[in-house]
């Protein structure tokens, strides 16, 4: 899965402690501080700096919410669901309206650790759940928001979360079982993978794998299926043998964007070169014509400067001849 760039969060770091040092600093700059430190692993430093924040700035939702997970990083779980749960009354729609999951997640590793096990028997959140948060209006936009929130709070939290782990595990098998009944099979299909990937037990593996055959089994039944790329299909298909193989078909198929990709950006290349190419030929001919149209009108001028002096030394000879004769004459 995903993890930081720790050599662009230090990058990032330098630049934040020279703002620090002109004096130009504000709050949201040290809050961003803690958060570079936290995907740091420096969660104690984090919270050293977020805490007086917290205090002078209460209202604050970024600073509480940022707290929070420093909190549930370090394992104190009671606050991290104090400050996260004060940052969602402030601020509901805050990370694309996401943060109830988040604070259902905590609930959730406190009932946990509470009672080991809890989460091999339960959802940390139940399908009519999410269902109560679409209004239960099953139309396409209230589905893809589910998802949207789902998919949020699972990629900011991979980072911070190796496998395995059984609080993603819980999650994706969840989203996988949301998408199953209302929404898409690729999203559904996805779910399970990952869900795999995070699954730490012989009996989760298997109950997840025949999720993967019944998804697939329900699509092969459907009247008319929407279209798949050829690359999913096959990965789907390698699934209906043994679900493992979707991890391949995923890399695959991933690995066959990547090269579409790569293709359009080498055209775009091509392109580029080729216009930068023609356009450097304009400019040279350009330039050639410019020195010509130059050379031309030095030339014109040089015929003009010739006549004029010519017709000057006409005039001055005419002008002593006529003298001459007058003086013969007298």
């Amino acid at each position: 899965m995903s993890h930081f760039d720790t050599k662009r969060i230090q990058t990032r770091l330098n630049k934040l402690a020279q703002i620090t040092k002109t004096g130009e600093a504000t709050f949201k700059t040290w809050s961003d501080i803690s958060v570079n430190l936290m995907k740091l692993g420096k969660i104690d430093s984090a919270i050293h700096i977020l805490i007086p924040l917290v205090e002078k700035h209460p209202d604050e939702y970024n600073l509480l919410s940022n707290l929070g997970t420093c909190y549930e990083l370090n394992g104190n779980l009671t606050k991290a669901l104090e400050y996260i749960s004060k940052g969602y009354e402030i601020n509901h729609s805050s990370h694309f309206g996401s943060e109830w999951i988040h604070i259902k997640i905590l609930e959730a590793k406190i009932k946990e650790k509470n009672t080991p096990g809890w989460l091999d028997h339960n959802n940390i959140i139940e399908i009519e759940e999410l269902i109560k948060h679409t209004n239960r209006e099953m139309s396409p936009r209230h589905i893809e928001k589910i998802n949207r929130n789902f998919f949020y709070q699972l990629r900011t939290r991979a980072p911070f979360t190796p496998a395995p782990n059984k609080v993603m595990a819980n999650l994706l098998e969840t989203i996988g079982d949301f998408n199953m009944e209302y929404g898409s099979y690729e999203n559904a299909l996805l779910g399970y993978i990952y869900a795999l990937v995070y699954e730490n037990s012989n009996w989760l593996d298997r109950k997840i794998k025949e999720k993967i055959r019944a998804l697939n089994i329900k699509r092969d039944n459907l009247p008319s299926k929407p279209e798949l790329p050829d690359a999913f299909v096959k990965m789907m298909k390698r699934s209906q043998i043994n679900p493992e193989l979707v991890l391949m078909g995923i890399d695959e198929f991933a690995n066959k964007q990547d090269s579409i990709h790569l293709h359009e950006i080498q055209v775009i290349d091509s392109l580029e070169i080729l216009h930068n190419q023609l356009t450097a030929k304009t400019k040279k001919d350009n330039k050639s014509l410019k020195a010509k149209e130059r050379i031309i009108a030095k030339n014109k001028n040089e015929r003009f400067l010739f006549l004029g002096i010519g017709l000057l030394i006409g005039a001055v000879l005419t002008f002593l001849l006529l003298r001459r004769r007058k003086s013969n004459s007298t």
